[in-house]
């Protein structure tokens, strides 16, 4: 989860009982010779990163002040299993992502987790701390329940650039994920849930609405989705996701700008310099390397988003004229989509990054349509408040079905 908690004495503790006994479990990868064809979704390791004792998962929550929000069960261990994915220039390329597996006799149900924004590739699942990876572990496979995280391309084990809020590719790495967990358990000798859960925060909110709407879609065989839930998850892209960040209400504005559409630019092949005003048409492209920290790159843009957008673009845009800026973001949007999972859409109303507005706006338009889509208002809660808030919810609601 993202800023869950902090502190170098939860780091120490967390580093501490990661390195404790774990389970004895033998993974297996499917027999592969010269004449087998690579496709996306197959797994190509698998490797121990740590597991936690039912004691020591407790106390970790205990630390984190979440216990009676979270409590635990039984003990888990965690894997990082590298897999096969499809990047956004059609190449099969390696990428990661967090296992966590129960230390209980039987499971029937997989939760799949998708993380919000992050920079730098060590700010991944499969790399676990406390913001990533760790207590998001306990508070589903805490419970019983398999979790799975995509790190996404550029995370990870990856070193290509993450395509950001770039569909194809974030709904192929996470679905890519499943596909390879359910080889290895079945190559392993082990039963895969059938019951399958999604769950994300911010970006991972769009994500998990988005990877929810291509299983609806096409279905992955023996695997049914039951529910999924977004955490301050934008929706609809052009309108009001983007005009929300050019209001420049949140610290991290300019930040999400300048990484989206850097994005769009290099997977589309379109001319930065049509947006930003120099010198930040030179810049931006530097900063998304995968090893520059988020706040460092916000030291280096304005604090106002429009300051670094060129005139021209800032007149055109609300007026309708978006050019390939609203082009790529509506393509990259989840409007044109009725749910027909259970859909429930978790806000803080003092949520500046990602308008509560907005869960609102669609989950009454969705509900007009017939759909099972249902907006939670978590409280006064800021955008990292918000995960902390309805973590703990999704996943008593998980458990109603």
């Amino acid at each position: 989860m993202h800023k869950f908690i902090t502190g170098l004495s939860l780091l120490f503790l967390v580093g501490l009982f990661t390195a404790a006994n774990g389970g004895t479990v033998k993974w297996s990868l499917p027999v592969i010779n010269k004449a087998t064809v690579q496709r996306a979704g197959d797994p190509v390791s698998i490797e121990k990163i740590g597991g936690y004792s039912k004691i020591a998962a407790k106390l970790v929550v205990w630390w984190a002040g979440m216990s009676e929000k979270i409590p635990i069960n039984n003990g888990i261990d965690l894997y990082r299993i590298t897999y096969l994915t499809v990047d956004d220039q059609q190449m099969l390329v390696d990428v990661s992502g967090l296992l966590s597996v129960p230390r209980t006799s039987t499971t029937e149900n997989v939760i799949s987790w998708q993380h919000g924004t992050a920079l730098n590739r060590q700010q991944a699942p499969s790399t676990p701390t406390p913001d990533e990876g760790v207590l998001v572990s306990l508070a589903f496979s805490g419970s019983g329940a398999i979790l799975l995280a995509p790190d996404y391309i550029g995370f990870g084990v990856s070193k290509n650039p993450h395509p950001y809020y770039h569909l194809p590719t974030t709904v192929g790495a996470t679905r890519d994920l499943l596909k390879a967990a359910k080889i290895l358990f079945m190559a392993s000798g082990r039963k895969f849930p059938g019951n399958l859960f999604l769950a994300g925060f911010s970006q991972g909110g769009h994500a998990t609405m988005a990877i929810t709407r291509e299983l609806e879609r096409a279905p992955i065989t023996d695997l049914k989705l039951i529910a999924a839930a977004s955490i301050a998850g934008p929706i609809d892209l052009a309108g009001f996701s983007f005009l929300n960040s050019l209001e420049g209400k949140a610290e991290s504005a300019s930040m999400y700008l300048a990484y989206i559409l850097n994005s769009y630019a290099r997977i589309y092949s379109h001319n930065i310099s049509d947006v930003f005003r120099e010198p930040y048409d030179r810049l931006i492209p530097l900063l998304f390397d995968g090893e520059t920290a988020g706040k460092d790159v916000m030291a280096q843009l304005p604090r106002n988003p429009k300051s670094m957008l060129k005139e021209a673009f800032m007149s055109e845009y609300p007026g309708g004229k978006t050019g390939w800026v609203g082009q790529r973001l509506s393509e990259n949007a989840l409007v044109n989509w009725i749910p027909k999972t259970p859909l429930r859409l978790y806000f803080g109303t003092n949520d500046v990054d990602v308008s509560h507005t907005e869960a609102l706006t669609w989950s009454q338009h969705w509900q007009n349509e017939g759909a099972p889509a249902l907006a939670v208002n978590v409280g006064p809660k800021d955008h990292n408040e918000s995960v902390i808030e309805a973590a703990p919810r999704i996943r008593d609601w998980f458990a109603e079905f």
